[in-house]
């Protein structure tokens, strides 16, 4: 034991030592919360930070430092039983209320024992293979103690630059001797098929890493592989117990692509490209391990958004990976991985979403709807009732597309009587057989004449009354063409070939002409397409 009254002291600054310091794998000074006393604390114990947990310290210690621990908290019990009985109570009540105020530790060989007798519970904590000891981590309440309120401190104290015994990787959780170390996978065209991955030690490439049936396998390059690289798999533990070094190899990898993922995310937001700055998210399987790293929406901030945004994120991956039992979500602080949500696989299969009862920010009332295409689809053609009792035409049709948790609107057509709003509805989801007539105008300058081609249900033919009309605007002017740069070429070509959708013959056509065109008049690219109305 150390005395200890102020931060500068005997043993030097030991303000590296603060909380502010402090990450896991760090050296601090730690108590339980009832160890204060008038903003002091008589004694503090040396230990490491394992985690956080609701704001209070997980930490380990050594045998050392355990016994003072376990000392110290007899002490505790004598005195508050000293002081029952000083209180009048009977030897048999004063333990009794002891007991359930207080649980009684005590070394049984190398495990300490937590006799909570008043709650009829008992424990051991067990060493792990490095002979530390997690005294009641995620249950008491253990604090990180500021070295100058210490009265006195428990264990060697660590000096400045040893203080961090170990890292922890913050996207894997694996527990490494220290950061020097760097897996990297390499590009696909940068590398051999075989190779995935190199290793650095201090930034000097020492050992590739390539598949092996399944696994990953390590081919040193210098020697100095394998004076650091044996050390490093030694001192590495996963959940306090040893890991194989392609468990190791995996780790490394899986830390350098989160983070490629995470600075990608972050350049393309400084660039302008997103609107706003991304919010990362994980999905992990059933042993904790992650599968993905998605970029999605910002965090919502009341806790029935985010679990609400959990089960969204589920119903898009839960197809991706039957597998899993339980869709367990985290999202990036930035410093660390935090609980997002956590949705059983049954719960996150995709539900049929209701028809709303009114659609539009009018909120018009639904009076009938049609579904377009086979059952499993959810798009609607409704017709909705604008409000306007004294209008004959105060009826609209829209096309809705229902989601779980939003709907869109994708067109509608107003001002139509009952009559014209129920025929729209049913023609609109395709219940009446129909013909569609693509109409192709091939448009010149104005001095010459201008060229159209008519299909009927994708094939050319004269249309007759009853018809569906799709046009598609190709003007044919070379001169134009020549001052349009090479973007807005390849945009037009993109518009023409995606935005309408034209029938496999009506794309025939229209290519072969414009290819004729294009060549003739030594144009670089296809002429602009326009769309024309839908009628």
């Amino acid at each position: 034991m150390q005395d200890n009254p102020s931060t500068q002291n005997a043993h030097g600054d030991l303000g590296y030592l603060r909380r502010q310091h402090l990450r896991p794998g760090s050296i601090g000074l730690f108590a339980g919360d009832w160890a204060f006393t008038g903003g002091r604390v008589p004694q503090a114990f040396i230990g490491i930070l394992v985690d956080w947990w609701n704001g209070a310290a997980v930490w380990s210690c050594s045998r050392e430092v355990a016994e003072a621990v376990v000392a110290d908290q007899q002490r505790m019990q004598r005195q508050e039983r000293l002081a029952a009985r000083r209180a009048g109570h009977s030897r048999h009540t004063s333990r009794r209320q002891v007991d359930e105020l207080l649980a009684y530790l005590y070394f049984d060989g190398d495990d300490i024992v937590v006799d909570e007798r008043g709650h009829h519970e008992r424990s051991r904590i067990c060493p792990d293979r490095d002979g530390q000891y997690i005294i009641n981590g995620w249950a008491w309440m253990w604090q990180v103690v500021d070295p100058a309120v210490c009265d006195t401190i428990v264990g060697p104290i660590p000096t400045y630059g040893t203080q961090q015994a170990y890292e922890v990787l913050p996207h894997t959780g694996l527990r490494v001797p220290h950061d020097r170390i760097r897996v990297t996978r390499l590009p696909h065209q940068r590398r051999d098929p075989q190779i995935v991955a190199e290793l650095t030690v201090d930034g000097e490439l020492v050992a590739t890493a390539e598949h092996d049936e399944g696994d990953l396998r390590l081919l040193p390059l210098t020697a100095r592989f394998d004076a650091d690289w044996l050390d490093f798999v030694a001192g590495c533990r996963y959940r306090g117990q040893p890991v194989g070094e392609s468990d190791v190899v995996d780790a490394l990898l899986t830390e350098s692509d989160t983070d490629h993922v995470i600075a990608q995310a972050d350049a393309l937001w400084r660039q302008g490209l997103l609107g706003r700055r991304p919010t990362m998210y994980r999905l992990l399987d059933d042993q904790h391990r992650p599968l993905a790293v998605y970029a999605d929406m910002p965090l919502p901030p009341d806790r029935e958004a985010q679990i609400d945004l959990a089960r969204q994120l589920s119903e898009q991956e839960t197809a991706r990976y039957p597998e899993l039992t339980t869709l367990r979500w985290q999202y990036w602080t930035g410093h660390t991985w935090q609980y997002l949500g956590a949705v059983p696989a049954t719960a996150s299969q995709p539900t049929r979403p209701a028809l709303p009862a009114a659609v539009t920010k009018q909120q018009w009332p639904v009076c009938s709807a049609a579904r377009v295409g086979p059952a499993t689809s959810d798009d609607y053609i409704v017709v909705a009732d604008r409000g306007d009792e004294h209008a004959p035409a105060r009826y609209a049709t829209v096309h809705l597309r229902l989601r779980p948790h939003r709907t869109s609107m994708l067109g509608q057509r107003l001002d139509l009587t009952w009559a014209q709003a129920q025929r729209s509805m049913i023609e609109w989801a395709g219940l009446v057989l129909d013909r569609h007539v693509e109409v192709l105008v091939y448009s010149r300058p104005a001095h010459r004449q201008s060229q159209a081609v008519v299909f009927v249900n994708g094939h050319p033919r004269t249309a007759d009354d009853r018809i569906t009309v799709s046009t598609a605007m190709f003007h044919l002017d070379a001169d134009l063409r020549r001052q349009v740069s090479d973007t807005a070429l390849a945009r037009a070509d993109w518009n023409r070939r995606q935005q309408r959708g034209l029938s496999d013959a009506a794309q025939e056509h229209a290519d072969q002409t414009l290819t004729a065109f294009t060549s003739a008049a030594d144009v670089a690219g296809p002429p602009v397409w326009t769309p024309g109305p839908h009628v």
